[in-house]
């Protein structure tokens, strides 16, 4: 059984399918489908599921096996030629890849299923606009999940489906990101899904989008005409916890109008200059500061602001701070401090469609 193979389409689908399996490199496996002259790739990750379609140069005849990911694609980045011939000997269960007669390789296959799973179906159905939005804001609001579920049980993130909009939100307990894009959609849904999820969703969608999304109880599945990704989804509460948002709709007793450049260049600054870092931030006579104290060092910054109504002062953790101005991706930010008792001041930070919200740290 022989096949020919592009080197350049068979680098880049197992790169794909390295990157959907998501496994120690001696673990993941892709099953090779060959079947009237097109390559049907598919791996299986931890949670995911992926299989993509690749053009076969020639075929003698259909036939299916599973190898090693890693040791194919090493040898396919190793290779300097246009084709790939695989050749598969059914008694001796291995597969003889070659090079142009330059350079081979023999590799034992692999007795694994690698067959779709959970065929069910959809409660929606929905697609984005810009797919790569829907990627970038996953890749923030997964820096406001907790990494531990016993300091807070929400780790992962949160997706509500409604009125042609999707809403992302994600909390830790200290820090909150709240995030809307625009979309299609059949009918209402929420979901929650793996917080590493953005990556695998980056690294193979980076150079075709996907233009389908379906998702039911079990999992969400982004596809393409020539791949498709499937994704289990985190078990948890259908809702997310009314108390957060209910902060956000209190009325602040403090707004300030600041470049995030400028307050981002600040709070870098001390992260470099202090080790784990707090920042006390206050705002009062018109002015924007930011005093940081440790043992045998401190420092006092000034921040220019747009506008000031209130005053307000708390202590807050630098690292959080940047994480939050970071996801906002704005010029501009409005920072809104909320008295919850004395001298205790949440942040609720603004930009387009996107909120942040931080608890400050006890003296």
């Amino acid at each position: 059984m022989k096949a020919e193979l592009s080197r350049n389409l068979l680098d880049l689908a197992l790169n794909r399918c390295f990157e959907a399996g998501e496994k120690k490199t001696s673990e993941s496996v892709t099953k090779f489908n060959f079947v009237n002259d097109v390559l049907n790739l598919s791996t299986k990750g931890a949670y995911t599921y992926f299989e993509e379609k690749v053009a076969v140069i020639k075929c003698d005849q259909n036939f299916s096996i599973c190898l090693k990911t890693a040791q194919v694609l090493d040898f396919v980045k190793y290779v300097s030629c246009e084709k790939v011939t695989l050749v598969f000997s059914q008694e001796k269960n291995s597969c003889i890849l070659s090079a142009e007669n330059k350079t081979k390789l023999v590799l034992q296959t692999v007795e694994q299923d690698i067959d779709d799973f959970n065929h069910s179906a959809y409660d929606c159905t929905f697609n984005f606009k810009d797919s790569n939005e829907f990627a970038n804001k996953l890749k923030f609001a997964s820096k406001f999940c907790s990494t531990n579920f016993q300091d807070h049980p929400l780790t992962a993130v949160h997706c509500s489906l409604d009125n042609n909009c999707m809403i992302l939100k994600s909390t830790s307990g200290p820090s909150f990101y709240q995030s809307s894009l625009e979309c299609e959609l059949s009918s209402p849904f929420d979901f929650y899904i793996h917080q590493k999820s953005h990556t695998i969703i980056k690294n193979i969608f980076a150079i075709f989008e996907f233009n389908k999304c379906s998702v039911n109880k079990n999992h969400l599945v982004l596809e393409n005409d020539f791949a498709k990704l499937k994704i289990f989804l985190e078990s948890s509460n259908s809702t997310f916890p009314e108390q957060v948002t209910d902060w956000l709709s209190k009325t602040p007793d403090c707004v300030v109008k600041v470049s995030s450049h400028e307050l981002l260049k600040s709070l870098k600054f001390l992260n470099d200059v202090f080790s784990n870092p707090n920042v006390v931030i206050k705002c009062e006579k018109g002015k924007l500061s930011l005093e940081c104290l440790e043992s045998n060092s401190a420092s006092k910054d000034y921040i220019d602001i747009e506008e000031l109504q209130g005053e307000a002062e708390s202590k807050y953790s630098v690292k959080l701070f940047v994480d939050c101005l970071e996801s906002l991706q704005s010029p501009w930010v409005s920072l809104n401090f909320i008295e919850m008792n004395d001298k205790f001041f949440l942040c609720k930070i603004i930009a387009d469609k996107t909120t942040t919200l931080i608890c400050p740290i006890s003296s």
